[in-house]
């Protein structure tokens, strides 16, 4: 699956980040894109932890997220049981949000869109956010490592 995610800024030069579900999608097993439906979103994230071992398992119900090489303090639990896409989505772009408003708040700027790819495991409850610049061409990621946030 990948997640455009848009950025914006107000007059006040306040960063928001917004999904463009319109821009997102998902691949099958063949690799043929195919447009994102809703409810997926509410489906359970599962990620590979292992791309030469195609085992989807959930993920941990209390976890850690970096973004940019930088750890974010505070640990992530979901609401009920397991983590389902959406609640994954809204961390992220709270994320990424913060640390644009923390960054770019001060003038005016103009944000690429990404993709979010999904979380890469580091450690025990220890997860990347792995985001792609737009403009580049989706064909030319690494889609088998990258695309780690499934819908089964």
């Amino acid at each position: 699956m990948y997640f455009m995610l848009k950025t914006t800024q107000n007059e006040e030069f306040q960063v928001s980040c917004s999904w463009s579900l319109l821009n997102s999608g998902y691949y099958d097993d063949n690799d043929d894109d195919h447009p994102l439906r809703h409810e997926m979103l509410e489906s359970t994230a599962l990620y590979i932890p292992d791309t030469n071992n195609p085992l989807f398992i959930p993920l941990a119900t209390k976890i850690k997220l970096e973004y940019k090489e930088n750890v974010i303090d505070k640990q992530y639990e979901p609401k009920c049981g397991l983590f389902k896409i959406s609640e994954i989505l809204m961390i992220v772009k709270d994320i990424i949000e913060q640390k644009y408003n923390e960054k770019y708040s001060h003038s005016e700027y103009v944000f690429e869109d990404l993709y979010f790819m999904g979380l890469s495991h580091i450690s025990s409850g220890l997860y990347r956010i792995e985001c792609e610049l737009a403009g580049n061409n989706l064909n030319s990621f690494n889609i088998n490592g990258l695309m780690n946030m499934m819908y089964v």
